[in-house]
This record gives structure tokens, C-alpha cells and sequence, in this order.
């Protein structure tokens, strides 16, 4: 979609921005999640990814409809221009969000599938014990 945009510059430059963005607020959303309840965790940043996910998709449908949407707006085609930039430069922000959202959910759905994997296995390797030394 963003190439159809913008063209393999703007794919790797949204995939630049997504690799940082990942790299440096990881560490500090894994801070968060460890002072919270998994729960409550889980549903902000659901509702941050669902909201990223929903701007980013109205802006990039907005700049795939420019012709539709120079006509209906009645403006200049350089301000148009620089609205369209604006509106990539926004868009690469939110898909580095949603990003960033998404690894903190697989964090989090791990983290508890680790959990109940590590509870069942000692659960099981208690019943497997012998009772007594023979």
C-alpha cells in the first residue's frame, strides 16, 4: 500500500522508522507492563492498536482517492501537496504505533502462555514423584 503511495523510498523509510520506534519504546513499554495487571495492559493497548490501526486506515484510503478528494475539497493542488505529506508523515507515526502495540500484545499473550505452561508442567512433575523411596 505505501509503495503504491510513495514508492520503495517511503516503504523503507516506514520500515526504518518502525525498526527505531520498535527498539526504543520497547523497553519502556516493557517497564509499563511489568508495573501493571496483564489485564488492564492488555486492553489500552488493544484500544491504542485499534484506534492507530483505524486512523491509519481513513488516511491512507484519503490519499489513495487524491483526484476524488481534490475535487470535493475545492483547494490548491501544492497545498494539497503539503497535506499529503503531512497526512504520509502522520501515517508512518501511526503504523510505527501500531507496531509497537502489536509486539506489546504478543508480550503480553506470551507472558501469560508461559505462565500456564510453567504452572501445568511443575503441577505435573508433582504428581509424577513417587511417595515414598523405595
Amino acid at each position: 500500500m505505501l509503495q503504491q503511495l510513495g514508492g520503495m523510498r517511503l516503504l523503507g523509510i516506514s520500515g526504518l522508522v518502525k525498526g527505531v520506534t520498535v527498539s526504543v519504546v520497547s523497553g519502556h513499554v516493557g517497564a509499563w507492563l511489568d508495573r501493571r495487571g496483564r489485564r488492564s495492559s492488555a486492553l489500552i493497548i488493544l484500544f491504542v492498536n485499534n484506534v492507530g490501526t483505524s486512523l491509519l486506515f481513513l488516511i491512507i484510503a484519503a490519499l489513495l482517492s487524491k483526484e476524488a478528494l481534490l475535487g470535493v475539497l475545492q483547494i490548491d493542488r501544492r497545498l494539497y501537496n503539503v497535506l499529503e505529506v503531512s497526512a504520509l508523515v502522520v501515517a508512518v507515526a501511526l503504523f510505527a504505533l501500531t507496531s509497537c502495540s502489536t509486539a506489546a500484545l504478543n508480550y503480553i499473550y506470551t507472558g501469560d502462555w508461559l505462565v500456564v505452561m510453567a504452572t501445568w508442567q511443575s503441577k505435573r512433575n508433582q504428581t509424577d514423584m513417587p511417595l515414598s523411596s523405595e
